[in-house]
C-alpha cells in the first residue's frame, strides 16, 4: 500500500479555514495534487483504489471514494485462416497504449476448440518484442498444430492482457487435414512362416499409394519377412506403390533384432508414413482359460482358448488322465465349443486334465487341470420357509393322531392307519348302546370320529 498526503488550506467566500489530508491506497503511483483537482496517474495495471478525504481540524470526519484505475490501450491479434495438420503457424499480438498510459505487457494464451481440449489443441510457444519508440509491445507465439485435426476442425487462440482482461483479442484457425499413414493392425506376433495381412490407410491426399519396407528393406528380405500379394503362395514380393493390403510372411527363423518393423511411406509425401511392429515366435502357443478348476459331479464348467502367432484360432477339445483310459464317459464330457460337464461320481485319481489342440499345428496344445471333488454335491436348494411349514404340519398331524387316535374325515393316513380307524368304526356301532347313548346318536352329539372304546 502507498499513501500519499497533503494538507491544504481551504477557505471559501464567508467560511472558516480548515485542512483536508487525502490517502489513496492500493496504488503503486500516485500523487494528489490540490484539493479541487487531485489527480491519479494509473499504475501499470488494472487497480481497485480508495480515495480518503479527511478533515485535518477534526480527523472524525473523513468521506471516501472507490476508483478504478485502468490502462488505456488496444489489442489486436492476427493469424493465418487455415494451418495443416503438424503444420506450424505464427500468430502475432501487438498491444498499442494510448499517450501517457503504461499498461502491463503481459498477456496469458490459451487454445480452445469444441472438438479438442489441451495438446490435442496443439501448442503455443511465445516471444515478447517492443519496437524502439516503446509506443507498442509485440507478442507473438508459434502456434504448431496436432496430427490429426479435430471435429469440427477450428481452433481459438485467445490472448488475454494482465492490464485489462475485459480487452482479450482472440483469432480463430482451421486445421486442414495433411497427409497422414496408418497401418492396421499397428502390432502382431506371428509363428515362423505364418502370415498377417496389413491394411495401410492415406489421408489428405487424392494419392492412396504406399511403399513398403521391412527393417528399411523395400519388400523385405527371406531373413527378415517379406511383404506379399495377399494369399499368394508362394509368396509374391510387393515391390511398387500400391494402395491395396497385403500380407506380411515371416521368416522361417526367428530375426534380429526382433521385433521387425514393417514401414508404409506415402507416394504422395515420401515425409509421412507410419508402422507395423511385428514380434516372431518359433511355433503358435496355445493357452486355456480359467487354467485351473475344481468342480464337483455333474458341474458344468467353460473353457475358452487363445492361439498366439496365427490368425487361425480352431482347436479340438479333449480329455485327458489316467482314469479316463477305461471310457465310457468316466471323465465327463466336453463339446465342440469347450463346455465341459463333469462326470456323476468322481474318477480315481480325481484329477484330468482339459486339453486344446491347435488345428493350424497339431503338434501345439494348451491344457487346464480339472479336479472332481468326491464331497457332497448340493443339486438343489429350497426355501427355508417351505422346509418350516412343512414340519410345523407333520409335528401337527403327530400330535393329532397321538391325542385322538385316526381321524375318520383326515387325510394322508397309511393303510395301517386306515384300517385301525375302520375296526373302530365297526366295534363302534356294533356293541350294545348305553344308556341315552341311542338318543344322543339321534341328534348328532356322537359323530363316527370318536375313538370310542367298547
Amino acid at each position: 500500500m502507498q499513501t500519499a498526503r497533503r494538507q491544504q488550506a481551504y477557505s471559501p467566500a464567508g467560511a472558516r479555514l480548515f485542512f483536508l489530508s487525502f490517502d489513496v491506497s492500493a496504488c503503486s503511483t500516485a500523487v494528489v495534487a490540490g484539493l479541487q483537482g487531485a489527480r491519479l496517474f494509473p499504475a501499470a495495471q488494472a487497480a481497485s483504489v480508495t480515495l480518503t478525504a479527511q478533515s485535518v481540524a477534526d480527523p472524525s470526519k473523513q468521506a471516501s471514494a472507490s476508483i478504478t484505475v485502468t490502462s488505456h490501450f488496444s489489442l489486436t491479434i492476427s493469424a493465418p485462416a487455415s494451418v495443416p495438420t503438424s503444420g506450424a503457424a505464427t500468430i502475432v499480438a501487438t498491444l498499442t497504449p494510448v499517450p501517457g498510459s503504461n499498461p502491463s505487457e503481459n498477456l496469458s494464451w490459451t487454445l480452445t476448440g469444441a472438438g479438442c481440449s489441451g495438446s490435442s489443441c496443439g501448442t503455443l510457444s511465445t516471444v515478447t518484442t517492443q519496437d524502439a519508440s516503446a509506443s507498442k509491445t509485440t507478442n507473438s507465439a508459434t502456434y504448431t498444430a496436432p496430427s490429426t485435426a479435430p471435429t469440427p476442425d477450428t481452433v481459438t487462440s485467445s490472448g488475454t492482457p494482465q492490464a485489462d482482461p475485459s480487452k482479450a483479442a482472440q483469432a480463430t484457425l482451421a486445421i486442414a487435414p495433411g497427409v497422414g499413414v496408418s497401418i492396421t493392425p499397428g502390432t502382431a506376433t506371428l509363428a515362423a512362416n505364418h502370415r498377417v495381412p496389413l491394411t495401410p490407410q492415406v489421408n489428405g491426399s487424392a494419392d492412396n499409394n504406399v511403399l513398403w519396407n521391412v527393417n528399411g528393406v523395400p519388400g523385405g528380405a527371406a531373413d527378415l519377412g517379406q511383404i506379399c500379394v495377399t494369399g499368394s503362395s508362394p509368396c509374391q514380393p510387393v515391390l511398387s506403390a500400391s494402395s491395396l493390403p497385403v500380407d506380411y510372411l515371416a521368416p522361417g527363423a526367428i530375426p534380429t533384432p526382433n521385433p521387425v518393423t514393417v514401414q508404409a511411406v506415402s507416394a504422395a509425401d515420401t515425409t509421412k508414413s507410419a508402422t507395423a511392429q511385428v514380434t516372431i515366435i518359433n511355433h503358435v502357443l496355445v493357452s486355456v482359460l480359467p487354467a485351473s478348476a475344481t468342480l464337483s459331479p455333474l458341474a458344468v464348467q467353460a473353457f475358452s482358448a487363445t492361439v498366439l502367432g496365427t490368425s487361425n484360432q480352431s482347436v479340438v477339445w479333449q480329455i485327458s488322465g489316467a482314469a479316463c483310459a477305461a471310457g465310457g464317459g468316466v471323465c465327463g464330457a466336453i463339446d465342440t465349443s469347450g463346455t465341459y460337464t463333469a462326470p456323476t461320481v468322481a474318477p480315481s485319481p480325481d484329477a484330468l486334465q482339459v486339453v486344446a489342440v491347435s488345428q493350424d499345428d497339431v503338434t501345439q496344445s494348451g491344457v487346464a487341470a480339472v479336479i472332481i471333488s468326491t464331497g457332497v454335491n448340493i443339486l438343489s436348494l429350497h426355501s427355508s420357509r417351505q422346509r418350516v411349514r412343512r414340519s410345523r404340519a407333520r409335528v401337527h398331524a403327530a400330535d393329532r393322531r397321538q391325542r385322538h387316535g385316526p381321524d375318520w374325515l383326515g387325510g394322508g393316513f397309511s393303510g395301517v392307519d386306515r384300517r385301525q380307524r375302520a375296526r373302530h368304526h365297526v366295534q363302534f356301532h356294533n356293541r350294545v348302546p348305553r344308556a341315552g347313548e341311542r338318543q344322543r346318536r339321534r341328534r348328532g352329539r356322537i359323530g363316527f370320529c370318536t375313538n370310542a372304546k367298547s
